[in-house]
């Protein structure tokens, strides 16, 4: 083997070495800041403690949780309130914004982590009525960002739907989660036949949904209760989660392609 055939099947060694070395640092580092938000009810429910984690995955499921109070009508919290996983307030213009909510809690005080963001919500509560719930976001600073959406209904009888990202997705009941972040399912069901009540659209129960690559500094979505069987119709919110997603290093592309440059520099010597 020559030299020069030498040089590129190192050259194209370092190359694999530099892309597996920069797969695993974008691994590590697949979100950045994180603002979590659990719907509260202050009627006897222990709040959701700093140290208490929650979170459909591995990588999103933190403590520092901003517990927001449900009552009637419009409440509000900015940069100068929220915290993000580590405890740190967030700043900046941020705010979020939850309108028409009703409290209410399961009873769950001796539960912890994921079951105690599950514990708590803002309900949709009204026979026939279909009680919608609003959450506007304003001056998100994030270049992309993802959003995890927490709700169900309670149980198969109850439910409604879920506005996100352009898309409208249905569900009755909630799926249970345990203390160890055991049990998340997302909900994807975008079918809804309101004839068919007590048959199986929805026929899923899962508790949370995730609309990913958003960009934009506004977002908002919107909860209605709708007929899923029981004369009350009834729907929650537990709680959502702002993700944000970091951008990809522009070093480990320069170091990739500067060896990709290399070792098409040369050709062995005919």
């Amino acid at each position: 083997m020559s030299s020069q055939s030498t040089r590129v099947g190192f050259l194209s060694l370092t190359l694999g070495l530099v892309l597996a070395w920069g797969a695993s640092v974008s691994q590590a580092a697949v979100v950045g800041e994180i603002i979590s938000i659990n719907m509260d009810e202050s009627q006897g429910r222990l709040t959701m403690a700093s140290t208490d984690l929650a979170g459909a995955n591995a990588d999103i499921r933190v403590g520092h949780w901003n517990n927001i109070e449900a009552d009637s009508g419009s409440m509000v919290r900015d940069g100068t309130e929220l915290t993000d996983q580590l405890g740190n307030l967030v700043g900046g213009s941020i705010q979020v914004e939850v309108i028409h909510p009703r409290a209410n809690a399961l009873a769950g005080n001796a539960a912890t982590n994921d079951q105690r963001l599950y514990s708590g919500f803002s309900e949709m509560w009204e026979a026939g009525g279909g009680q919608t719930l609003t959450v506007n976001i304003t001056g998100i600073a994030y270049a992309a960002y993802d959003i995890y959406v927490y709700w169900g209904g309670g149980n198969s009888s109850r439910g409604g739907s879920l506005t996100l990202d352009g898309a409208t997705f249905y569900a009755r009941g909630t799926a249970p989660v345990d203390d160890l972040g055991n049990g998340y399912a997302q909900i994807t069901n975008t079918d809804y036949d309101a004839g068919d009540i007590g048959g199986t659209v929805p026929s899923t129960e899962g508790n949370y949904t995730v609309a990913k690559g958003l960009t934009g500094s506004e977002l908002s979505f919107s909860l209605q209760a709708l007929d899923m069987g029981n004369s009350n119709w009834r729907h929650r919110l537990y709680g959502f989660q702002i993700v944000e997603v970091p951008e990809p290093s522009s070093v480990i592309l320069l170091i990739a392609g500067s060896a990709l440059c290399l070792a098409r520099g040369r050709r062995a010597p005919t």
